[in-house]
């Protein structure tokens, strides 16, 4: 038998997994191929969702299924985490101790953000990357927002879904316009790329649009370091931006 072992249930192993088993049908039901999905929680996050959460206010639960209902039927679902990997022996041990031999491998295990790399940014920031309930806090934080200056943007590369930033701020100026208090919030996005989206195509649409709606914008802003106390952000250049949204 060979068995495509696929660690991660994220988006990327959810369809690794269901696509697999579609093609693969006849060779499953005749026990010539397995494939087993192993995962951390058990819980799959739909994550554009979090920009719903985050800018609109939808309730985390939504965004949250057990993969299980998820998965095509034919796909060997369990959960517990992987420990260690031996590529060499194609052996694959678990928190709980089990091996698993393998032919075939798929890391679908993601990213996960660091913000403790930049001095300051740790818990001292807004994100709606990381969890359903991170992304609520920022739109607790936004909707208790009633003027000052909000930067928003990427802290550093590579960063997750490249045109979530720019979505994040078009939301935000979406809602504040809404609660017509706009004219109180200074929205400045910054970002470490040349341009406001990273692709020139995209870019030449995406640009206007911050000019029309009165975006600031801040390219190749590296940032080096966060004053949580003065509210202020630091760039490698010795740039400095000051935010009023308490973190």
């Amino acid at each position: 038998m060979k068995r495509i072992l696929i660690i991660g249930a994220g988006s990327g192993g959810t369809i690794s997994a269901n696509t697999l088993s579609q093609k693969l049908k006849r060779v499953i039901k005749t026990g010539e191929v397995e494939i087993p999905v192993i995962d951390d929680q058990g819980k799959h996050i739909y994550q554009p969702g979090y920009l719903h959460i985050a800018f609109k206010g939808e309730n985390p639960g939504k965004i949250v299924k057990d993969e299980s209902k998820l998965l095509n039927s034919a796909v060997n679902f369990r959960v517990d985490p992987a420990s260690h990997i031996d590529l060499n022996e194609r052996r694959l041990r678990t928190v709980s101790g089990k091996t698993l031999s393998y032919d075939y491998i798929i890391l679908s295990t993601g990213c996960r953000t660091t913000p403790d790399l930049i001095p300051g940014l740790s818990g001292e920031n807004y994100d709606f990357h990381t969890s359903p309930d991170a992304s609520y806090k920022t739109w607790e934080a936004i909707n208790g927002f009633e003027g000052g200056n909000l930067v928003m943007g990427i802290t550093t590369l590579p960063h997750m879904c490249p045109p979530s930033p720019n979505e994040s701020v078009f939301l935000a100026d979406e809602f504040f316009r809404k609660k017509g208090i706009r004219d109180k919030v200074d929205i400045t996005f910054i970002t470490p790329y040349p341009r406001t989206y990273p692709a020139e195509a995209v870019n030449e649409w995406v640009e206007p649009l911050f000019e029309e709606r009165g975006i600031k914008l801040e390219t190749f802003f590296n940032i080096d370091s966060v004053d949580p106390d003065a509210k202020k952000i630091l760039s490698v250049v010795l740039e400095e931006l000051t935010g009023t949204m308490d973190g």
